[in-house]
């Protein structure tokens, strides 16, 4: 039986449940999910502030590279909370990009090692008079910057996918329109 939406293959309950995200106004586990994501995402660059900031002092370059996503982060989160469509919407587009760039350099970082490992080229072996050794401790090092940089990467594209769901959209009152499904907005 169709719903208003003029869809034919719609189920009578997906409209009740647009109705009672909207009406219910409780956060759907997607923009928790998403709040959680953005929220480790500012933790990591806030913790790498202060460590490079014990570490060697404030750069302007250093601190312009840190405190930009940190402070659109928490302008987010904030927005977000009070059910904002507009903060919404810069979360996920904050996120897209910020996921593509961390993963373009993961995956930057990822041939170099790859090319160091198999083709002995890149970050460069340990010498010990004068005769190349097996163990490079850069390579372990650059391995785990690699994994955090795409957890975070991994994170940012969570967010994305999180704030896409319809509960998200239904919750935030933007109107979710997806190709052959019709329209639905919130009261």
């Amino acid at each position: 039986m169709p719903d208003d939406s003029g869809n034919p293959y719609a189920s009578p309950e997906a409209a009740a449940d647009n109705a009672q995200v909207a009406a219910d106004g409780r956060m759907p586990g997607s923009v928790k999910l998403a709040i959680g994501c953005l929220s480790l995402f500012a933790m990591v660059v806030a913790a790498n502030l202060l460590r490079n900031l014990a570490d060697y002092g404030g750069s302007t370059g250093f601190l312009v590279v840190h405190l930009g996503p940190l402070a659109m982060v928490l302008i987010v989160l904030a927005g977000v909370a009070q059910r904002s469509p507009i903060a919404a919407a810069m979360a996920s587009l904050f996120s897209a990009v910020g996921a593509m760039l961390l993963t373009l350099v993961v995956l930057s970082a990822v041939a170099v090692i790859v090319a160091e490992v198999w083709a002995g080229i890149g970050i460069g072996g340990v010498w010990v008079s004068g005769v190349p050794g097996e163990f490079d401790p850069a390579l372990w090092a650059y391995s785990v910057a690699v994994a955090v940089l795409g957890s975070l990467a991994g994170a940012l594209w969570t967010v994305v996918g999180a704030l896409r769901t319809r509960s998200a959209r239904v919750y935030f009152g933007r109107t979710a329109s997806v190709a052959g499904r019709g329209t639905t907005t919130s009261p």
